[in-house]
C-alpha cells in the first residue's frame, strides 16, 4: 500500500464521527505522529513501528523505526537524505517497497516532524510491542547491539 493510500469502503467509515483537527505544522512529535498516521507507515512497519515481515512476497522485511532499530544513533540529516534519495548512511538502498519518491517530496519541516516523532518512541526490539530495557536502549544509542 502506498503512502497515504486507503482502501476502506465508504460503508465502513463512520461519517458521524467527530472531526479531529491536525496538529499545527511544525517540527514536533505531535505533527510527526499525524504524518506517520496519515502515511499509513504502520501498514508495513507494524503497529508499534518496530518493523514487521514483508506484506509483499519477495520484498524485504520492513525495518524497525524506533530508536531501538535502524534510526538509533542516526541524525535528522541522515534521515532526510535517506527519504529523499533512498541511500542510507551505511551505503545501502531503501527497498523499492518504501515509497521514498513520495516521502522525498515532503518538506524539511514535515520530514523533521516525522523524525522527531520516531525518536520520541520508546526503543523496541524488531517486531515487538514491548519497549527495550534501559540498558539495551542505552547500548543501541551508543551505536552497539543489545
Amino acid at each position: 500500500m502506498a503512502l497515504g493510500e486507503l482502501q476502506i469502503p465508504a460503508e465502513q467509515i463512520d461519517h458521524a464521527a467527530p472531526f479531529v483537527a491536525a496538529p499545527p505544522a511544525a517540527r514536533t512529535p505531535a505533527f510527526g505522529r499525524h504524518l506517520v498516521t496519515m502515511g499509513n507507515c504502520a501498514d508495513c512497519h507494524g503497529a508499534a513501528l518496530s518493523g514487521a515481515p514483508s506484506i509483499e512476497p519477495g520484498a524485504p522485511p520492513a525495518p524497525n523505526l524506533t530508536p531501538g532499530g535502524v534510526l538509533g544513533g542516526r541524525s535528522e540529516t541522515q534521515f532526510l537524505t535517506a527519504l529523499r534519495t533512498a541511500a542510507t548512511p551505511s551505503g545501502h538502498s531503501l527497498s523499492s517497497a518504501m515509497p521514498w519518491q513520495l516521502t522525498g517530496q515532503l518538506t524539511d519541516e514535515e520530514l523533521g516532524a516525522i523524525f522527531a516523532y520516531l525518536q520520541s518512541l520508546p526503543p523496541r526490539a524488531y517486531n515487538s510491542d514491548q519497549p527495550l530495557a534501559t540498558s539495551e536502549a542505552n547500548t543501541i544509542r551508543q551505536g552497539g547491539n543489545p
